[in-house]
């Protein structure tokens, strides 16, 4: 008995083609996507991290790993590195040009990581996630290095009242920026654990990001808060080292109140920071394996296709 061979039936729904974002709607499963010549079978097997455009899991990958140095130079230049200064009585210049670097490699990371996957190239909303994580990049990088231009510039325990409240105002804003930063960019990793998908790793990622993120937006207020008093309260001096890395707002207060909040936040926010980090370094570790596993699979279907 002859078998009759199915007759293939065009896709009914918009499906973006993952190489180029293409409407494949109403073409052929066998056939292939009229702009970026992609088998259109890749783009209908849904949105599985594995099956994702190669170079751009390239980037993506690249970003983690740049994430992944941001973060150590942040907790050596922001944590560890004003505690050295202190002790050793380094020039706080050094700790500034410390984390400028930071907060270019985390400008440089953050770019990577939102880069915009092709298959949503045609179909990106005018205001995406990803475009506020870059525009709030932009403004912690700026102001972040603004800071530690100033704090250059300033010798070390002086404070301009002229200026410390503009000072503040860009610590402020740089913080609430960098907030929006790091809560952002740990959605987008849990969104690509999903995909792959891996839950535990998804929920891990979640417990992180909302105590980090509180942590990091309390510590911003803390620092900001003890900015005010030491400008404005007779007897008080500081030396603001601004947001290492785009990690946080970090101020040291060499006496009046100022002193004695700064130290009670050291001991709150440092060892929290701190544990966080350490915790956001080995989820990041995780994530970079996964993203490297998948960019594999893909390399080596596009090699048989």
């Amino acid at each position: 008995m002859t078998q009759i061979s199915p007759i293939p039936v065009p896709i009914g729904q918009d499906t973006p083609c993952i190489g180029c974002g293409y409407n494949l709607r109403g073409l052929e499963p066998g056939g292939r996507c009229p702009e970026c010549s992609l088998p259109v079978a890749d783009s209908i097997r849904g949105d599985r991290l594995c099956f994702a455009d190669p170079g751009w899991l390239h980037k993506l990958r690249f970003g983690a790993s740049l994430k992944l140095w941001n973060i150590l130079i942040a907790i050596l230049g922001g944590m560890i590195g004003g505690i050295f200064v202190g002790m050793l009585g380094l020039p706080v210049q050094l700790l500034s040009m410390f984390n400028i670097v930071a907060a270019l490699l985390g400008f440089w990371a953050t770019y990577c990581i939102t880069t915009q996957e092709p298959r949503t190239s045609l179909t990106e909303d005018p205001v995406t996630l990803r475009k506020i994580i870059r525009t709030c990049a932009v403004t912690t990088c700026v102001g972040g290095i603004a800071q530690q231009l100033a704090g250059i510039a300033l010798a070390p325990g002086t404070a301009i009242r002229g200026a410390h409240l503009i000072w503040i105002l860009i610590g402020l804003v740089s913080g609430i920026a960098g907030l929006v930063v790091l809560v952002g960019e740990m959605i987008y990793f849990r969104r690509f654990a999903l995909r792959a998908p891996d839950v535990k790793l998804a929920r891990s990622t979640g417990r992180m990001m909302w105590g980090l993120g509180i942590t990091f937006g309390l510590a911003t207020v803390g620092g900001v808060v003890l900015s005010l008093i030491a400008g404005f309260i007779p007897g008080a001096t500081t030396t603001t080292a601004g947001t290492p890395g785009a990690v946080g707002v970090t101020t040291t207060a060499t006496g009046g109140p100022a002193a004695g909040l700064a130290v009670v936040g050291a001991c709150l926010f440092v060892p929290a920071m701190l544990i966080f980090f350490i915790w956001y370094l080995v989820l990041l570790s995780r994530y970079r394996k996964l993203i490297q596993n998948a960019w594999e699979h893909s390399q080596r279907t596009a090699q048989v296709q």
